[in-house]
């Protein structure tokens, strides 16, 4: 699978900003109706949307300076993230 394929990419930052959306629609109609909720799976489904692109970049980039900008974020987010998600390293 190449990660250097644009249509992959854009799937994955579209899926990434429906999932943020959702989260807020959610909230905000709990918040309406006065009922406290949680979503620990969204968090989840992010958390494994972001761990899957991380180690797809990491397969096919040799440094985390060219991870992060195939992802177009900075080195410290990608290096931030691998401690986070417990995403081990080659």
């Amino acid at each position: 699978m190449r990660l250097s394929n644009v249509s992959k990419h854009s799937t994955m930052k579209a899926l990434l900003l429906i999932l943020t959306q959702c989260r807020f629609e959610f909230e905000k109609l709990c918040l309406d109706i006065g009922v406290h909720c949680s979503l620990t799976s969204l968090k989840s489904a992010v958390e494994e949307v972001e761990r899957q692109l991380i180690t797809m970049a990491l397969n096919e980039y040799k440094t985390l300076k060219q991870v992060a900008l195939a992802l177009k974020v900075d080195e410290s987010t990608i290096s931030r993230k691998i401690k986070k998600l417990s995403i081990p390293l080659r």
